[in-house]
């Protein structure tokens, strides 16, 4: 699992909704009920335009990986959380569901590199 510093970490203020570029925490399992799952952190990509509308996000995980492929980007030391974003692997999450907590924002450079390969996924080809 990859290691974050919780240093500064906490929930938005309430009633905020995540935002695009926005590192956070996510219960892995939202099954469990009130046991405490185990916690995985993952990048925010959807845009506000997305995100405002309902607790859904599209996020992308955040693992530790030693061998990667084109589509990980791996974190830098900008950041406290350590790892790779797994932008093949962008699914859609009710965040608040999976009780989500701020952790850090992602800086814009790697940001841009995650949406531009997850924006090519749907970009539509001409053929």
């Amino acid at each position: 699992m990859p290691i974050i510093r919780k240093q500064g970490a906490g929930r938005h203020r309430e009633g905020d909704m995540v935002t695009q570029g926005d590192i956070i925490l996510l219960d892995h399992d939202t099954k469990v009920g009130h046991e405490q799952g185990e916690r995985c952190p993952a990048l925010v990509v959807s845009n506000e335009s997305f995100n405002k509308t309902s607790s859904l996000a599209i996020v992308c995980p955040i693992v530790q990986a030693s061998q990667g492929n084109s589509h990980y980007v791996k974190l830098d030391k900008r950041t406290k959380t350590t790892g790779v974003i797994l932008a093949d692997r962008a699914k859609i999450l009710d965040v608040v569901a999976h009780n989500y907590e701020f952790i850090e924002r992602l800086p814009h450079e790697i940001l841009f590199e995650v949406t531009d390969i997850v924006g090519s996924f749907v970009h539509f080809e001409k053929k």
